[in-house]
This record gives C-alpha cells, sequence and structure tokens, in this order.
C-alpha cells in the first residue's frame, strides 16, 4: 500500500472517507453473502467456535484471532478521529 501525504487534509473529509469505504466494503460483503443464488433458503447459522476450533487451520485461527481483536485496535488506532 502507498501512503501519499496531502496537505490539504481536513478531519471532516478523512471522516467521510473513512465512513464511506467502510459501508461500501461491508454492505458489498454482506450482499454477496446473502445473495439468494448462494444461499436460496436464506439460512444463516450462528457461529460455533468450538467446531471451528475442532477443523481450521493454525492459519485460519490466526486470522479468526485478529479479527475478534480488530475492533480494539481500530478503536485505539481510530481513537483521535471524531466519526460523526
Amino acid at each position: 500500500m502507498i501512503c501519499v501525504l496531502r496537505v490539504d487534509y481536513c478531519d471532516s473529509r478523512a471522516v467521510e472517507c473513512i465512513n464511506n469505504d467502510l459501508v461500501n466494503t461491508l454492505c458489498n460483503l454482506v450482499s454477496r453473502c446473502a445473495a439468494k443464488s448462494l444461499n436460496p433458503k436464506q439460512t444463516f447459522p450462528d457461529f460455533d467456535a468450538s467446531v471451528f476450533n475442532r477443523i481450521a487451520l493454525e492459519s485460519e485461527q490466526d486470522i479468526m484471532t485478529n479479527l475478534y481483536d480488530l475492533s480494539g485496535k481500530t478503536a485505539v488506532c481510530l481513537s483521535d478521529v471524531l466519526l460523526r
């Protein structure tokens, strides 16, 4: 990922970009996962951690651990950004 320093930085624009990216990404993911072509009965089972831990590879378990920790890490990283 390449980061570009912009001199015209604006908090409100940064918040708008972050929120738009999050909404677009999450909505696309949910839309694809919930498509009737993939899930015609529209059933969504609960996540069972014990089953996952029993069959998952170590790398997959690491991904899930990182995913569970993501909200806390994100809160720390974005603590100075006022999301409106």
